[in-house]
């Protein structure tokens, strides 16, 4: 060994062969880099990098290039800024990604929070945003089965979301033509017979699931065939499948070690079945900065999310409304690029043309199943938590896909956005649909922002209505216009459809809210609108059953007398 170790020293670049006993007695030897300097400073010159705290005004100076271009000449001047650029001199990559000091930066704290301000790019403002903080944070899905009560609630407090019953005024006089409602039933109809009638498998949960994916699918190829003609459809992406995540801050509270309370950090992700986006954002749907957008209550959780089965764990921080903001931008082109001698000709990112959401459908994953809420073994009839797991999904839906949006333009939590996002989202399990239009005023909710903050994000929101129902007898289909209808509103909403704004007051003033009870400020403990609801039809049923009871009691004492 001792030998060996001579020869690899003496000249590194000599083809060695060894017997197969040496081989296995040196196994050790081909760890070992493959030339050994002779000592730290002939290292340090083969390896010679440019440290911050070595070279501090040299270190400033490769990082603070205002020019990104490439010192070979003008020619090769980069006319869009690079992830990296190529040092001549010292024949180095120098990485433009920004690496603060940890006492200079801290995204938990706002006041250490300004160099995000100050950064060019919207990847580099990502950089400081997202790579930076790698606590464990709470996984937030869109739908959650486990959650112990009123999901809704849950929801609101986490993304300062004001809950509207109904829809907004801009949506609901939309009007529709009696011919092309005819044209759009005939139509489902004839789906809907298809999957029914012929493809009848539905045992399992993942045939439940496709059945529902396809009925979704002929809606959606139906509405944007039909509506092609339509202004912000001329020119517009459809997307199948694709992932948004958000990541935000919310609330306060006690981390392993930390001193004082931290942020806590929460990430979504949610998986639409397909995804409209265009060039412009649609109308406001209620008007911006106004009474309705600045007041009403938010619930507030004093918990730890842990309390209601929200997973904390280590996660990477990720923000996308379901498509890359500068595709083809990744550090093997550049390698490609100078290997070719061709840095001159990288190709510059592409932007994608249609950053403003639409319309999203989402379908029900296949664990939803309305029988599971029902009394089991597992738990007892929890059928009335189904409107609050859709109400919650259409809630943290909106809010991934728009805020993620508004950070892709440049907002944050500390440069807050200036002109609503509006996005509108369809739930569904394949038979019932939820209608949801979201509009985002805010992502200022962190705890820094949140208290001096008066803007609430809307929701306005339809319950879990359903599509159709079938005859006995005849297996004949019967569709509920009620929500057909709004199959063609939503598709038929715009970029131009502003309503006349004392109209939108109005109309808002008028719909019911979702309200939260202070005096018992638990989340178990609220009582939404479709519990009430069920609450007064079971109450109806009750008296109704007393009253046939007490005629039949009557009844029963006539025929006694006699």
């Amino acid at each position: 060994m001792k030998g060996l170790r001579g020869i690899l020293r003496a000249d590194p670049g000599q083809s060695l062969h060894f017997s197969t006993s040496s081989v296995l007695r040196s196994r050790k030897v081909k760890r070992r880099p493959k030339y050994v300097y002779p000592n730290v400073g002939a290292f340090r010159a083969n390896n010679w990098v440019v440290n911050r705290r070595q070279h501090p005004d040299l270190y400033e100076g490769q990082m603070q290039r205002k020019q990104w271009d490439y010192p070979l000449g003008d020619d090769q001047r980069a006319s869009w800024k690079h992830w990296r650029w190529y040092d001549q001199f010292y024949r180095r990559w120098v990485d433009m990604t920004p690496k603060p000091p940890m006492k200079d930066f801290d995204v938990n704290y706002k006041e250490k929070r300004g160099m995000i301000h100050d950064q060019d790019t919207i990847q580099m403002k990502f950089a400081l945003l997202l790579d930076k903080d790698h606590k464990k944070k709470y996984i937030v899905p869109p739908l959650n089965m486990e959650f112990p009560r009123n999901l809704s609630y849950f929801y609101q407090y986490l993304t300062k979301t004001k809950f509207a019953h109904g829809l907004p005024h801009g949506v609901e006089s939309t009007p529709i033509e009696a011919s092309e409602l005819e044209e759009f039933e005939q139509f489902l109809t004839c789906i809907l017979q298809m999957e029914l009638k012929h493809n009848t498998k539905t045992a399992d949960e993942k045939n439940r699931k496709q059945r529902a994916d396809r009925i979704i699918e002929g809606i959606v190829r139906y509405l944007m065939a039909s509506h092609a003609h339509h202004p912000d459809f001329e020119d517009c992406t459809l997307d199948m499948n694709p992932e948004n995540h958000m990541y935000w801050q919310r609330g306060r509270g006690f981390h392993k070690y930390d001193k004082p309370p931290l942020p806590f950090g929460f990430q979504s992700r949610d998986v639409p079945l397909y995804q409209i986006r265009t060039k412009n954002r649609l109308a406001a749907f209620s008007p911006w900065m106004e009474e309705f957008a600045l007041s009403g209550d938010i619930p507030e959780c004093d918990h730890l999310p842990y309390v209601y089965g929200v997973d904390r764990k280590l996660y990477r921080n990720m923000i996308s409304p379901g498509f890359r903001h500068k595709g083809g931008d990744i550090l093997l082109n550049y390698d490609v690029a100078w290997k070719e001698r061709q840095l001159a000709n990288l190709p510059p990112p592409i932007y994608d043309p249609h950053p403003f959401g639409h319309t999203q459908f989402i379908s029900m994953p296949e664990k939803f199943c309305k029988q599971w809420y029902e009394a089991n073994l597992e738990h007892c009839d929890i059928t009335d938590q189904i409107e609050e797991h859709v109400k919650g999904h259409g809630i943290m839906s909106g809010w991934t896909w728009s805020a993620a949006q508004a950070h892709y333009q440049g907002h944050w939590m500390d440069n807050d956005v200036q002109n609503p996002y509006c996005v509108q989202t369809v739930v569904s399990d394949g038979s019932h649909f939820a209608f949801f239009c979201y509009q985002l005023n805010t992502v200022a909710i962190d705890p820094d922002n949140a208290t001096t903050n008066e803007r609430r994000n809307l929701c306005y929101g339809t319950p879990f209505m359903k599509l159709y129902d079938i005859m006995e007898g005849s297996d004949d289909i019967i569709l509920h216009q009620d929500t057909t209808k709004l199959f063609l509103k939503f598709i038929k909403n715009s970029s131009v459809n502003v309503s006349n704004k004392e109209d939108c007051l109005q109309h808002d003033n008028g719909l019911e809210l979702q309200k939260w009870n202070s005096d018992n400020p638990h989340l178990e403990l609220q009582t939404p609108k479709h519990a009430i609801e069920m609450e007064a039809a079971r109450e109806i049923a009750r008296q109704a059953e007393i009253e046939k009871n007490k005629k039949l009691i009557h009844k029963v004492i006539d025929w006694v007398k006699k």
